[in-house]
């Protein structure tokens, strides 16, 4: 198996212990830091696929940290851990272009597969958890925008699939068009809403109630 840069930058020793052991098994090459700097030193020496940013040292603005971190390396994907309850942040997190955000109940072995998905540039994220976490931000969208942003049956309905968390495949199995079809749909309604990613077209539903 072709090695996978991964950064565990996480304070929890249990849980960057465990999760180390699980992809080192798996054959991914592991980084782990407990601090900002560290976690920076770390990304220049092997530049990361992937980095699972948790709670770190010191506890500044994490949207600030997360800024800086892409700013540095543009091509890593980033999956946050442990969002604030803040929903303001949390929203510009997202905003930010990070590939996934989980709980940070998550267990160890529920993140080898994502780990799997974002190293191959997908959006990764645990559809409860983030309707959970948006909850209190929904709000009802201005018709006028809702008309401006005027979509399809059909788009409407692939949109609510992505917020069940279905992957391509397995909304072009229930939609029964192929993989293709639902990744230019897909496409067409990030062009819509003008998001680059899954995860903010996600939020975007959420907060706007859009239902099939």
């Amino acid at each position: 198996m072709t090695e996978i840069g991964v950064l565990i930058a996480d304070r929890r020793s249990s849980f960057t212990n465990k999760l180390h052991f699980l992809l080192d098994r798996e054959g991914f090459s592991v980084g782990k830091a407990r601090t900002c700097r560290e976690a920076f030193d770390l990304a220049s020496q092997f530049h990361p696929a992937v980095a699972l940013f948790g709670s770190v040292a010191p506890r500044a603005n994490p949207v600030d940290t997360l800024t800086q971190f892409i700013n540095y390396c543009p091509s890593t994907s980033v999956v946050w851990l442990t969002p604030p309850t803040d929903t303001d942040q949390f929203l510009q997190a997202i905003n930010l272009g990070i590939s996934g955000v989980f709980s940070a109940k998550t267990k160890p072995e529920q993140m080898l597969p994502v780990v799997r998905a974002a190293a191959q540039g997908e959006c990764v994220f645990d559809p409860d958890f983030l309707k959970r976490s948006l909850s209190k931000y929904v709000s009802a969208a201005s018709p006028r925008y809702l008309h401006e942003v005027s979509f399809t049956d059909f788009e409407r309905a692939i949109l609510c699939k992505m917020s069940d968390g279905l992957s391509d495949t397995e909304i072009a199995a229930e939609v029964k068009v192929s993989h293709v079809a639902v990744q230019v749909h897909i496409r067409h309604i990030f062009c819509r809403l003008n998001v680059e990613n899954r995860l903010q077209a996600v939020a975007w539903a959420i907060r706007h109630r859009i239902r099939c």
